[in-house]
């Protein structure tokens, strides 16, 4: 903070004295670990481990090896091999997995460990209820989802992902996040804007997210926002990851899948 109402003063300054140049050293970031392992029921338990000094740091981000990463779940411990890929349905890098399936369940915690030399980062997350899509419109550059309402006031925190293609190519991504804790309407509409691109067809994606899960998306956008823009208030990212940043969390998910031709 200091150093951001350092920037803005000097800014201030510059823009009354434009004959003035003034060299600033910032000083060095340093590393945190980040670490991201969002689980869901039938797919294999598997996270992301990265060390990373900046926001904008994800390309050059050093995917560490060589760590003991494990989950426990009831009375099994899940050990995870360090082999990096990237998932095809999302374009996520992963680089520890097992063939563990995570079980179907609404009830129930995991528990997640990874250790690396000194260090340890820890969490527990909870399994959640499941989301089906009801129905799904688009009109031009607006989706609409329609799904059933089955959940408590403070469990009603979504996220929605559309990808658009064109000729088989993926061609951009939007999301977004919901907060509906004070809707009880018996079927919840999660609306979305896409950008104006070319497209013949378009994949929904409707995922019920935890409360963890949801002030890490939100909290990690702020703060992102704030890295960029000199005049938005940064925010601390919120993560449920001890000895890290980052979120350990379950989710459900549903899809939809059809031709949508715009313009």
């Amino acid at each position: 903070m200091r150093l951001r109402n350092l920037l803005l003063a000097i800014l201030l300054f510059t823009s009354c004295q434009l004959n003035e140049s003034i060299s600033i050293d910032l000083p060095p970031q340093s590393p945190k670990f980040v670490l991201e392992a969002i689980l869901k029921p039938g797919m294999p338990m598997e996270l992301t481990f990265i060390e990373s000094s900046m926001m904008n740091d994800t390309v050059h981000s050093n995917y560490v090896k060589g760590a003991n990463a494990f989950f426990v779940l009831d009375s099994d411990t899940i050990v995870l091999n360090n082999q990096q890929y990237t998932r095809s349905e999302d374009n996520v890098t992963i680089n520890y997995t097992s063939k563990k399936l995570l079980p179907n369940r609404e009830v129930g915690s995991i528990k997640l460990s990874v250790r690396k030399n000194t260090d340890t980062l820890s969490s527990e997350t909870h399994f959640i209820k499941p989301i089906t899509i009801k129905d799904c419109r688009v009109s031009g550059l607006d989706v609409a989802t329609t799904i059933n309402n089955i959940y408590e006031s403070n469990d009603r925190l979504f996220k929605i992902e559309v990808y658009i293609y064109l000729e088989k190519k993926r061609k951009a991504k939007h999301y977004q996040i919901y907060n509906l804790s004070k809707d009880s309407s018996p079927e919840l509409t999660l609306n979305l804007k896409l950008g104006d691109v070319k497209r013949d067809s378009l994949k929904v994606v409707a995922t019920h997210i935890s409360h963890e899960h949801y002030e890490y998306i939100y909290s990690y956008t702020r703060a992102l926002d704030a890295y960029y823009n000199l005049f938005t208030v940064p925010t601390p990212i919120k993560t449920n990851i001890k000895g890290g940043v980052g979120v350990f969390s379950v989710v459900t998910q549903d899809k939809r899948g059809f031709r949508s031709v715009y313009p």
